[in-house]
């Protein structure tokens, strides 16, 4: 083995302290002695989960294979069956992620999200919070069918796309406008659009709620659209975070000529994507079906799965040909592994009693409570969870052990599962606390003094916005 390879193996000073903080959690886990309530069972589970999320915190391997590892070390251990730790993989909600991902990769072999971004934000006049509101309309269409997490990956690119183009330096007020801007534009519509997030997340309710209602594209519409509202604030944080010009005639020169740069940019790029053809059309129609499917859910009876998947599927019939193997390639497997293996650990945790006692530390929160104040506990111990736990992880171990409390004091789940969810996936201090902020901070275009700023404001704007407007509006529908 020659130098070079032993310089290419040699681990890294983060890799490192990642490694010791894994080991040392599982140590100190272990050490704690047993009881009645704090069985060698629960030990265990905790100690092992909480070294592998650490580990996946600092980035010590690939996600995929920590989620495999935390599947076999429950397995090896004899935590839980196989069946029980592997049950992740047999939910629908599972797959309706990995169906979602496949639908964008077909959208992607066409030229439907570029002339939307790029189309959008010429017309409303290529500056730069024009470019913030087209990324907006545009999330919310399309978030409409595919999802705004599964939305999410394709606009930071496009952004980051433009920064280059348009010479952006690194730090500099327009590119953390545009780069946080795209992430949180993609995001908003998870809040009032069901999709395979949403699903996951509500079949873990349902393991401690097995009577709640079903949960339909409409349904859900119907119960969040003032976060509606909430999507535009946010995009009106950032761009008050990040004052692109001072008052002056040279600012104002300075502007207009970045106005033109950026309009011509736009235009090259459209011309670059060319007209619309024949597949164009095809796979908007296959857009307008899916979003036909998913707002008929209650009458057809269909998971959002399925309805997903027969549109992805649609596009590989021989006489449309939307989709090719390079589609497939935006299906991380990844992902969908790590989704499966998060699935595990609520079921490990529910059979093993882990959930329960983790639950206990959070009763004397909301036993006692106002039904307000429960609202504004649920969301707390999500956002806080989030430092520790992947969302899908906190979702799954922490929002059944919740929702059994609550449903004890006469809280209807379903206001509890839009708390918790917006606690876990819409309220992102540090960029290591989210998969797709931490993606858009990787590309170095933002200093993370800009992205607390933003992200820490959108954050106590999430939690005023719901008690202010959000609690009050389920109370008048009768939700709670």
């Amino acid at each position: 083995m020659n130098n070079g390879t032993l310089e290419k193996n040699k681990i890294s000073r983060k890799e490192m302290t990642g490694w010791i903080v894994a080991v040392a959690l599982f140590v100190v886990v272990m050490l704690i002695p047993v009881g009645e309530v704090f069985t060698q069972q629960i030990k265990l589970s905790i100690a092992l989960t909480a070294a592998i999320m650490s580990g996946f915190a600092f980035e010590i391997l690939p996600s995929v294979i920590l989620g495999l590892m935390l599947l076999v070390l429950y397995i090896v251990t004899n935590l839980a069956p196989a069946g029980t730790v592997l049950s992740g993989f047999t939910n629908p909600n599972v797959w309706a992620a990995a169906a979602a991902m496949l639908l964008v990769g077909c959208m992607d072999q066409t030229r439907v999200l570029k002339k939307a971004c790029y189309g959008c934000m010429r017309k409303l006049g290529g500056s730069y919070r024009a470019i913030v509101i087209s990324m907006s309309l545009v999330a919310i269409v399309l978030g409409a069918v595919i999802g705004g997490a599964n939305l999410a990956a394709p606009m930071i690119v496009i952004a980051y796309a433009l920064c280059v183009a348009m010479g952006l330096e690194p730090g500099s007020n327009e590119a953390a406008l545009l780069m946080i801007s795209s992430y949180v534009a993609a995001n908003a519509p998870t809040s009032y659009f069901y999709s395979s997030l949403q699903a996951m997340g509500y079949s873990a309710l349902q393991t401690v709620t097995p009577d709640a209602p079903v949960l339909t594209y409409g349904t859900y519409l119907y119960h969040n659209w003032p976060m509606i509202i909430f999507g535009f604030i946010t995009i009106a944080i950032c761009i008050l975070c990040f004052p692109l010009h001072k008052k002056g005639k040279k600012d104002k020169t300075a502007k207009e000529q970045e106005k033109v740069a950026t309009k011509q940019y736009l235009s090259d790029e459209l011309n670059k994507a060319g007209k619309m053809g024949a597949k164009d059309y095809v796979m908007i129609v296959i857009l307008v079906l899916v979003l036909i499917g998913l707002l008929t859910m209650d009458k057809t009876k269909l998971n959002i799965a399925w309805i997903l998947m027969l549109g992805a599927l649609i596009c590989y019939l021989p006489f449309i040909r939307i989709g090719n193997p390079n589609a497939l390639k935006a299906v991380k497997w990844s992902v969908f592994i790590f989704m499966g293996a998060t699935m595990g650990i609520g079921a490990v945790f529910s059979a093993v009693g882990t959930s329960d006692f983790l639950a206990g530390f959070a009763e004397p929160l909301l036993t006692g409570a106002s039904q307000n104040v429960c609202m504004f506990f649920v969301w707390l111990i999500a956002t806080i969870a989030n430092f520790f736990l992947t969302p899908l992880a906190s979702i799954n171990t922490l929002l059944p052990a919740i929702a059994n409390i609550t449903n004890g004091l006469g809280i209807n789940s379903t206001p509890v599962f839009y708390m918790f969810m917006q606690g876990a996936t819409n309220t992102c201090v540090l960029p290591y606390e989210i998969a797709m902020p931490m993606l858009m901070f990787s590309y170095g275009l933002c200093s993370l003094k800009q992205f607390v700023k933003a992200m820490g404001l959108i954050t106590i704007a999430n939690i005023v916005f719901l008690m202010v407007v959000m609690v009050p509006y389920w109370n008048f529908i009768g939700l709670l």
